[in-house]
């Protein structure tokens, strides 16, 4: 998050460009107003999503709503699946773009929300997860 007169939420995106080879890197700027109730989904899943993801907000705190969980081998701890929640549409599988897995979803109201949500400044995001969170924007 930057923040300056309003609240802007970064998101970065990393492909692959297949014809050579060479990482591409886009970054999204999203105006946001002060005051305003935000809810954001972070994942670590897709080809690439090897390793737990830290993520910090600086200046914010927010609520974790949900947490998306994948399937893990017992006996050595790697990921068999990743959620079910999220569905990746691109198509190398880096997830890039994704969708709900349940298209009513997509106005926010997504099953499973913790009534009474742990409210963090950090998380982390596993290989094979998602994070669902809730942040009032300031200025």
């Amino acid at each position: 998050m930057i923040l300056t007169s309003t609240v802007r939420a970064v998101s970065t995106v990393f492909m692959i460009d297949v014809s050579t080879n060479v990482p591409e890197v886009t970054i999204f700027i999203h105006k946001i107003p002060s005051n305003t109730l935000i809810q954001m989904v972070f994942t670590n899943i897709g080809i690439g999503a090897g390793w737990s993801h830290p993520i910090h907000l600086h200046g914010h705190s927010f609520y974790v709503k949900k947490m998306g969980l994948g399937s893990y081998n017992p006996s050595n701890g790697l990921l068999v699946s990743p959620t079910t929640d999220i569905v990746c549409t691109d198509k190398f599988k880096f997830c890039s773009t994704m969708r709900w897995s349940d298209a009513s979803w997509d106005t926010g109201n997504v099953p499973g929300m913790n009534d009474d949500p742990p409210k963090k400044d950090t998380f982390i995001v596993p290989p094979g997860k998602m994070r669902f969170i809730l942040l009032t924007s300031i200025v």
